[in-house]
């Protein structure tokens, strides 16, 4: 029998209890909110082990956001992330009112946006196509939905970025970045590399090089620990390798 269980995060959250309530509710309390890297990193790995046990806590997160606006947007933005990783049903009508959401669009949607990238992950992994009654495509940011929908026409084919640098020693750090694995690449990419160049590209090369998911989970931890640049170029990246390895589980049958 469950028992109920209220746990306050930022002072006014309320989490739905799951069967393990005091062991799961802890996990995403530490990645939403842990300044710790590796305490953030240990929660996520323990999520990921029964990611149904959070689904109710992550709505609710999310609909907190839309009504009080107490939480942070990269709290709401990790929540996001999330309900991207876990892929249930639940999560598309709350995402699509955070995309149709001005206070948040005009905020996180300049460039590459979370709630949008969500959506395309529904799309290219779940075959999911939004109405055009509640997602209408002319409006400028959702635009982006509909260029992220076209990974599922694209190639997976390995290539290079197209990128070139006006000074050597760029050129020569991002040939020296296209020398490594997949593994060294994400391990260069991840958080506890402070170098916001050497993440970036070593994202910028994941875009152009991933062909299966293997590393797909590790890839979304990338995104849930993105880089809080200007243009926004690091979470573009990571967006691209994200949906190449989603579609190319697609493909295997995954």
């Amino acid at each position: 029998m469950r028992k109920s269980l209220l746990i306050s995060l930022f002072g006014c959250l309320v989490f739905i209890p799951s069967q393990n309530s005091a062991f799961s509710t802890n996990s995403l309390d530490i990645l939403l909110k842990s300044t710790s890297i590796s305490e953030r990193r240990t929660a996520y790995l323990d999520i990921l082990k029964d990611p149904d046990a959070y689904v109710d806590q992550i709505l609710l997160g999310i609909d907190i956001w839309q009504k009080t606006r107490d939480q942070g947007i990269e709290v709401l933005n990790r929540l996001i992330y999330l309900a991207a990783v876990l892929k249930k049903d639940e999560f598309i009508e709350p995402l699509i009112n955070i995309a149709n959401d001005p206070e948040y669009t005009e905020h996180e949607c300049i460039y590459d946006c979370p709630a949008i990238f969500a959506l395309a992950v529904f799309t290219t992994s779940m075959h999911w196509t939004p109405p055009v009654q509640t997602v209408d495509l002319e409006i400028p940011y959702l635009q982006y939905l509909d260029s992220l929908m076209s990974m599922r026409r694209t190639s997976l084919r390995r290539t290079r970025p197209g990128i070139t640098f006006s000074r050597s020693e760029d050129q020569e750090l991002l040939s020296k970045t296209e020398t490594l694995s997949e593994e060294e690449l994400i391990q260069q990419a991840a958080p506890f590399n402070k170098d916001h160049m050497t993440r970036w590209l070593a994202a910028e090369v994941l875009s152009y090089t991933v062909t299966d998911d293997k590393n797909l989970l590790d890839l979304y931890w990338l995104a849930i620990e993105e880089v809080d640049d200007a243009s926004c170029q690091y979470r573009c990246s990571i967006y691209t390798a994200i949906l190449r390895a989603e579609k190319a589980k697609i493909i295997k049958g995954g």
